[in-house]
């Protein structure tokens, strides 16, 4: 397996969520960006720094053929980039589910 290919299957699986999502509910989405960022970033940094400390701890491991080779000390890029991903679709999913609840009560 081309070390190229697991990074684009994650592409290929989050990002047509995530325009979905957009298309979806566009205004309720971006009305709430600022809390979806800070959500996003503070539960990305809490996975990737637990994944890192335990790829450094031996804890588990990735396989290095299948993965670029950039990294963020021991963790590589495709991992960061499925927790972000991941919690992208994750916090907006709930922002889209919170909004269309709200609307019903009205």
């Amino acid at each position: 397996m081309s070390p190229w290919r697991y990074l684009p299957y994650e592409l290929y699986w989050a990002l047509p969520v995530i325009a979905l999502q957009w298309m979806a509910a566009p205004k309720e989405l971006w009305r709430w960006r600022r809390g979806i960022a800070a959500t996003v970033l503070l539960a990305t940094l809490y996975l990737a720094a637990s994944d890192a400390f335990a790829l450094g701890h031996g804890i588990w491991s990735v396989d290095a053929s299948r993965v670029v080779g950039i990294n963020f000390g021991p963790l590589p890029l495709e991992e960061a980039l499925f927790y972000l991903l991941t919690n992208i679709m994750a916090v907006q999913g709930f922002v889209m589910l919170s909004g269309f609840f709200r609307e019903k009560e009205r």
